[in-house]
Formats: C-alpha cells, sequence, structure tokens
C-alpha cells in the first residue's frame, strides 16, 4: 500500500471514529438526561415527604453528585478523543488528497477562532461565515453546563435535607 492509499485508509477511519464518538455523545446525554430527571424527581418526592423521608432524600442527592461526576468525566474523555481522531483527519487529509480537499482543515477554520471558511464561497461570492454567536457555542460546554445545573440542584438538595435532619435530631 502507497502512502497516499494508506492515508486515505488512516483519514477515512478517523472520520469514522469521530462519528461514532459524536452519536457516543448524544447517547450518553440522552441516557444521563433521563437518569438524572429520574433521581431529582424521586430525592423531590421523598423531600417532600418529611424529615423521616430525608435520609433517602441524602442518599439520593449523593448518589446524583456521584453520577454527574462520573458523566463529567466520560464527557471530557470522549471530547478528548474527538480532537484526537479530527486531528488525525486533518493531518492525513493533506497527505491523502493534496490541495484538492480540505473539508476538515477549513472545518476548523469555519468553526475555530477564524469563523469563515479559507476556501469556499456562497454564490454572491462572500466567504462562508459563522454567525459568532454560533461560533462562541460549543457542544461540550452545553453538556458540561446541564452537568453543572444538575449537580447543583443534588448540592442543594443535600444542603436542605441535611440542615432538616439536624433541626430534627438537634431539638
Amino acid at each position: 500500500m502507497d502512502a497516499e492509499s494508506a492515508a486515505k485508509a488512516g483519514y477515512d477511519a478517523a472520520i469514522r471514529l469521530t462519528d461514532k464518538l459524536s452519536r457516543t455523545v448524544w447517547s450518553i446525554y440522552a441516557a444521563l438526561i433521563a437518569t438524572n430527571a429520574f433521581l431529582v424527581t424521586v430525592a423531590g418526592l421523598l423531600a417532600s415527604r418529611g424529615s423521616p423521608w430525608s435520609w433517602g432524600s441524602l442518599g439520593i442527592a449523593l448518589l446524583g453528585l456521584w453520577v454527574c461526576f462520573v458523566w463529567y468525566r466520560t464527557t471530557a474523555r470522549t471530547f478528548a478523543y474527538y480532537g484526537f481522531y479530527f486531528a488525525w483527519a486533518r493531518r492525513l487529509e493533506e497527505v491523502a488528497f493534496g490541495e484538492f480537499v480540505h473539508i476538515i482543515r477549513d472545518g476548523e477554520n469555519f468553526g475555530g477562532k477564524i469563523g469563515k471558511s479559507s476556501f469556499l464561497q456562497n454564490s454572491n461570492g462572500t466567504d462562508f461565515v459563522m454567525h459568532p454567536q454560533a461560533q462562541q457555542f460549543k457542544v461540550q460546554s452545553l453538556v458540561n453546563s446541564v452537568i453543572l445545573i444538575f449537580a447543583l440542584m443534588y448540592a442543594l438538595g443535600f444542603i436542605i435535607q441535611a440542615v432538616r435532619l439536624m433541626r430534627l435530631y438537634v431539638n
């Protein structure tokens, strides 16, 4: 196999792996949104039943914090691999396709700091430009903010239930 064929095969593998990881990210996201919604609901039901049930609510809050921690770490690892495979695709793209194909390299410019395509233009002759708000939005930031919101809900629920139990046992 010559270098160009090997680069094309590597490029194809890198693109397939990024596609697989993007599907994995959203599968994990969907599953853990449902898991956290269930845990928050159970914690809320237990908390609303009064002090004797606060122990269960405390346990659910701790479990929820653990789920958020695992979710965050899994997301970070998945996005790290995603970036790694895209870096390989960029590197192999030039070897495999020369200066003719710039999809991955140009996509980095389009979605990154440059915010526009270096190679393609609209039908009116202007550069493809990504809207600044879209350019600043990163999927990993969305996922991390949702994880943080759930973690804050669990932490707040834990504090409220711990105070409720302390009042019950101190008095």
